[in-house]
């Protein structure tokens, strides 16, 4: 648990070979706008995109062809390989899984309805090539008020070693220098040394869509040493399709059920601060759920935050996004 991540002296050299790890389920028909965006990205390397798909019905042929031509038109001998694993059991397990298929130095996750502007790819590698560990993009915001209250409680309420600034650097990045440090990165758009990625996997326990797997782990790594940052100048446009969402008691069920989670993972490494840092998420979470109930009319907000404290206090039984083996 207290393993430091060994750093390699290694120096990644430019345009480095790159695997591309793209989870899906359920909505193979929005791929075809994320692996578009990748044509013209101006980039000289290899590229393997790896489609990891979990849905019941495999990906039909005409659709396919169609996929494997966008990669054609990138160029540089990129390739598509396609996987159809419906046994794997959520996000971590594709992610792992496309970890132990991908032969890239940097391996790259996107979600897959993510749109990449121009010039993402080339300032997100450069942060590699500048040292870091591990480079997340910026997910253009909108100016929703869910989207500021979400932000508000970052500031406030996420404390010690679960602050995360993304919202703050992703409403803000044309205002910041090009790599901000941040001890959490966005797991749909993110790329990873190789390297870190054998000696640090996903972990498994998170299943199904699992709110929270990209904090658990980028939090886990920077704890141990790696450096993570996030690049402004890498951005690209999150459309956040509606199939597979949580609803708004199995959301908040596992927002609040993650703290208590990540404050078990992480009490060996995080000393006194755990404790304090964890329950005032907590807290905060509740304050959100009052208010997003209040708003809506609806008390299934507040239901699953004490849903989620009791199920972890039972051990994290009965909960569908945590399953501890």
């Amino acid at each position: 648990m207290d393993r430091m991540i060994e750093r390699k002296e290694t120096v990644v050299p430019c345009n480095p070979s790159l695997s591309v790890v793209v989870p899906t389920k359920n909505r193979q028909e929005i791929l075809k706008g994320l692996i578009s965006s990748f044509v013209g990205q101006e980039l000289d390397s290899y590229i393997e995109f790896l489609i990891i798909d979990q849905s019941q019905t495999q990906i039909d042929e005409q659709q396919l062809a169609i996929l494997k031509s966008l990669v054609n038109c990138i160029g540089c001998g990129s390739v598509l390989k396609y996987y159809h694993k419906p046994e794997l059991s959520g996000l971590t397990a594709a992610k792992n899984f496309g970890i132990d298929q991908a032969i890239g130095e940097i391996i790259l996750f996107l979600d897959d309805d993510v749109v990449l502007l121009p010039g993402f790819l080339n300032e997100l590698l450069s942060g590699i090539e500048h040292g870091f560990d591990g480079v997340s993009g910026v997910q253009i915001q909108d100016s929703s008020n869910k989207s500021k209250m979400s932000e508000i409680y970052s500031t406030i309420f996420q404390r010690g070693y679960l602050r995360d600034r993304r919202r703050y650097i992703n409403r803000n990045f044309n205002r910041l220098p090009r790599y901000v440090s941040s001890q959490v990165l966005s797991g749909g758009l993110t790329a990873y040394r190789r390297d870190l990625l054998i000696s640090e996997r996903f972990d498994t326990n998170l299943v199904s869509y699992c709110l929270g797997e990209d904090k658990e782990y980028s939090l886990r790594v920077s704890v141990k040493g790696a450096k993570l940052a996030i690049c402004t100048k890498a951005l690209a446009f999150h459309f956040r399709h509606p199939e597979g969402k949580p609803n708004p008691i199995e959301r908040y069920e596992a927002k609040t059920a993650l703290v208590k989670y990540l404050q078990t993972r992480n009490e060996q490494v995080t000393g006194k601060e755990n404790l304090w840092a964890s329950n005032w998420a907590l807290f905060g979470i509740f304050v959100e759920a009052c208010f997003v109930g209040a708003k809506s009319r609806s008390l299934q907000p507040i239901k699953g935050v004490f849903s989620g404290l009791r199920k972890a206090k039972q051990g994290f039984i009965g909960l569908k996004f945590i399953n501890l083996r």
